[in-house]
């Protein structure tokens, strides 16, 4: 669930305006973290759905 709410936080243009006022490139920053995150639990974002 979570590599995929990432995914939508770097696909709305409102909440990557929020947190990149922020600091720049944070959202794609905290999708990156994910993404890793899943990887090191042996799940492959590229892949990973919603159930």
């Amino acid at each position: 669930m979570q590599v995929c709410l990432g995914r939508k936080y770097v696909a709305d243009p409102g909440f990557t305006a929020s947190y990149d006022a922020i600091e720049p490139g944070l959202t794609g920053w905290l999708r990156d973290i994910i993404d890793a995150n899943a990887r090191d639990r042996g799940i492959d974002p590229d892949s990973a759905t919603w159930t």
